[in-house]
C-alpha cells in the first residue's frame, strides 16, 4: 500500500512497503500531476507501518526511483516518520538519499518533522 495526501505546503506519502514498482510509479506520477501539490512541496514519508525488510540494493533502488520521480515537484529535503520496527529502514533511507544529495531527517512524530522541514510554515 502506498498513498499520499496534501496538507498545504506538505505532502505526506504513506507506505507499508508492500507496493510494487508500478504502483509506486503511478502514485509518484499522480503526485507530480496533482495541482494541489505546490512546486517545492515539503515531503514527509510515513513508514511507521512498514512491514517488510529490504536488502541494501532494494532500498537504494526504491530511494533513487522516488527521488528521481519526485524531484521536479518536491524540495531538496524530506522527513521520514518511523516507528520502532521501521527505524532501520528510515536510517538507511537517510543514508542512501544523502548520497544522492537529498537531505532526510528521521522523526517519530509528524509535528517535529513539519517543524524541521519548514520552521515558518503554518501548523495544522
Amino acid at each position: 500500500m502506498i498513498s499520499y495526501r496534501v496538507d498545504g505546503p506538505f505532502v505526506i506519502l504513506t507506505t507499508n512497503g508492500k507496493s510494487t514498482d508500478s504502483e509506486r510509479a503511478l502514485v509518484f506520477e499522480a503526485l507530480r500531476a496533482d495541482s494541489k501539490v505546490p512546486d517545492g512541496a515539503y515531503l514527509i514519508i510515513d513508514i511507521r507501518e512498514y512491514e517488510i525488510r529490504l536488502t541494501q540494493a532494494e532500498l537504494e533502488s526504491r530511494v533513487r526511483a522516488m527521488v528521481e520521480a519526485l524531484a521536479p515537484k518536491i524540495g531538496v529535503a524530506s522527513a521520514v516518520l518511523v516507528g520502532d520496527s521501521s527505524l532501520r529502514i528510515g536510517l538507511g533511507l537517510q543514508l542512501v538519499a544523502g548520497n544522492l544529495n537529498f537531505r532526510v531527517g528521521v522523526f517519530h512524530d509528524e509535528a517535529s518533522a513539519r517543524k524541521w522541514l519548514a520552521p515558518g510554515a503554518p501548523r495544522t
